[in-house]
């Protein structure tokens, strides 16, 4: 997987050597998923196939793969402004304020009892919601859309000494807006 971007672009935010680091651990379960699948008919197919038609173990790969690179794409080391009007007015009407947003976010991932994943997602009937999934679940899998999503196990290598709620403050900074209204059916 190679980034939207050079991997300098998050600073100061977030340090090169820690995307550099995030990144290596990426490109290492996209080999292992690639050697699982060698020779079988996902090997052709889109990771989003992949991850829909694989169980256990190489579905965990692929989802996480997939995620990883849902995540990497809606960053932006200019990122952390506001939402666009049509996504504000969504946001609004669904969830409240940013930082009502923001706060559901962090909710979340404390409810989360290890390394995961909060999603906003769009259902099937327009609502947004935020979403909180433990290691390889994504929401691709069901019903909902994902517009946006924040790595937890990112963390350690953010802020070593903030935690979550410091890692939480830095991946505000860095999301890209556009990117998450394009992803708004």
């Amino acid at each position: 997987y190679l980034l939207p971007y050079p991997a300098s672009a998050l600073q100061p935010h977030l340090s090169t050597q820690a995307v550099s680091t995030h990144l290596a651990h990426h490109l290492r379960m996209q080999q292992q998923l690639c050697e699982r699948i060698a020779g079988s008919d996902l090997e052709t197919m889109e990771l989003e196939v992949v991850v829909a038609a694989s169980r256990g173990s190489t579905f965990e790969l692929a989802a996480q793969c997939w995620n990883l690179a849902f995540f990497w794409h809606a960053l932006d080391g200019r990122g952390g402004s506001e939402p666009g009007a049509r996504l504000g007015r969504r946001l609004a009407h669904d969830l409240g304020t940013l930082a009502q947003l923001q706060g559901e976010f962090h909710r979340q991932a404390n409810l989360l009892a290890g390394d995961g994943w909060i999603w906003l997602v769009e259902h099937a009937d327009g609502s947004l919601a935020v979403t909180g999934c433990s290691l390889g679940a994504t929401p691709i899998t069901g019903s909902s859309r994902p517009l946006l999503v924040c790595d937890l196990q990112l963390h350690a290598l953010a802020n070593a000494d903030g935690g979550m709620a410091a890692w939480l403050e830095v991946f505000w900074r860095l999301v890209n807006w556009d990117v998450v209204e394009r992803n708004l059916r």
